[in-house]
């Protein structure tokens, strides 16, 4: 194993089991890694059975089951939850960077990466009252949102009629990673994705995506504010901002010199 080697954990965010676009670009994705030596685990949601939405199964005991609330049931030392929540939270304690791969369906990711989310990024573990963004307990990981579309690029331009990708995802990459300490590269779209067939399928994009992986720590960071200070009268707000970034191209992430945010 190289020396600074990352360990990269690859989520998997499809109702389907094994025949997905999602499925073909986590393979690429995992090639590319251990093709340049770095350590990965996959993980798909589906096939573990993280399908389920939060509940009080969750835990192997409460302390008031007859007042059940899922938030404050997490104790401190986390001991309460059932062994298929802390395997997953061994896997993101592990790694330092997380890939999530999946499509977009109704301007989202698929209910299961949020059904796990909920269950494994708890509080007192990704969490706390007092600790969360720039001093939550994950801080210093890393994680990039790779999504397939079935829509053209010109879609989904600052331009265009609808949102940029990164619109699209902010409530991931600044609601859910952001806040558990991970700062987030910038994502990756794949255009004009059908069950069958997908762009990531012809020979010249799989292996431009496979060089853009190996080229991950170079790629810039999404450039989020403190999530503080209010804007002056007139000026755009972080979520305005990152909604205007124009798509991240392969071509760009294949060239990128360093991971400075960019705006």
């Amino acid at each position: 194993m190289k020396q600074n080697a990352m360990r990269v954990l690859i989520l998997i965010a499809h109702a389907n089991e094994e025949f997905s676009t999602s499925h073909r670009i986590a393979k690429l994705t995992e090639e590319a890694l251990i093709e340049s030596n770095h350590e990965v685990r996959v993980v798909d949601l589906k096939k573990i059975g993280f399908d389920k939405v939060a509940s009080q199964s969750d835990f192997t005991h409460v302390s008031r089951p007859d007042h059940f609330d899922y938030e404050t049931s997490h104790v401190a030392t986390n001991d309460n939850l059932i062994d298929e929540i802390v395997e997953q939270q061994k896997n993101v304690v592990w790694c330092t960077h997380i890939i999530v791969i999946g499509p977009m369906w109704f301007y989202r990711y698929p209910a299961i990466f949020y059904a796990y989310f909920e269950r494994v990024f708890c509080d007192s573990f990704a969490y706390t009252s007092t600790q969360f963004c720039s001093n939550a307990p994950l801080k210093g990981r890393k994680a990039m949102c790779v999504i397939t579309l079935g829509g053209f690029p010109t879609t989904y331009m600052p331009s265009g009629p609808q949102t940029t990708v990164e619109g699209i995802l902010y409530h991931v990459t600044r609601g859910n990673f952001s806040y558990c300490g991970f700062d987030c590269y910038r994502s990756q779209a794949f255009y004009q994705c059908m069950q069958d067939r997908a762009e990531i399928d012809d020979p010249m994009i799989a292996a431009k995506w496979k060089k853009a992986v190996q080229n991950l720590e170079k790629r810039p960071l999404i450039p989020f504010g403190n999530g503080v200070s209010n804007v002056a009268p007139g000026e755009m707000n972080e979520g305005q901002r990152i909604c205007g970034l124009c798509d991240y191209t392969l071509d760009e992430a294949i060239n990128s010199k360093d991971r400075k945010s960019v705006v």
